[in-house]
């Protein structure tokens, strides 16, 4: 989404070059706005497949379908999986030199819902 405002921005801006300042030539306005409505259009269509196969809700109702992804993703994955759930993990520090605690006992999540 960043990549498809930053498009439009440059477009607004050609527009602006062309039509208030008139800093651009009539040909050069043509050639650089014609590449720019192209990338709008990739990533305005990127985005919508992005949205379409993107349905997280969805995918995180079912826990076997999220198991069954967890146990084929890739670390980056999981990481990727892990960000689109929580909004930070916090691990509180050990109560002393040698404690035994788990670490498991020792981390405090934030959901995202």
């Amino acid at each position: 989404m960043a990549g498809l405002d930053a498009a439009k921005a440059r477009r607004d801006k050609l527009e602006h070059d062309f039509y208030v300042e008139g800093t651009l030539s009539e040909d050069r306005f043509k050639t650089l706005a014609a590449e720019q409505s192209a990338a709008i259009e990739a990533l305005d269509i990127e985005a919508g497949e992005l949205a379409r196969e993107a349905d997280l809700p969805v995918f995180f109702a079912d826990g076997e379908a999220l198991a069954d992804a967890w146990a084929e993703s890739t670390l980056t994955d999981r990481r990727m999986l892990l960000g689109c759930v929580l909004t930070s993990l916090t691990i509180s520090p050990a109560r002393f030199p040698g404690d035994r605690t788990p670490i498991v006992d020792r981390i405090v999540p934030q959901w995202v819902a």
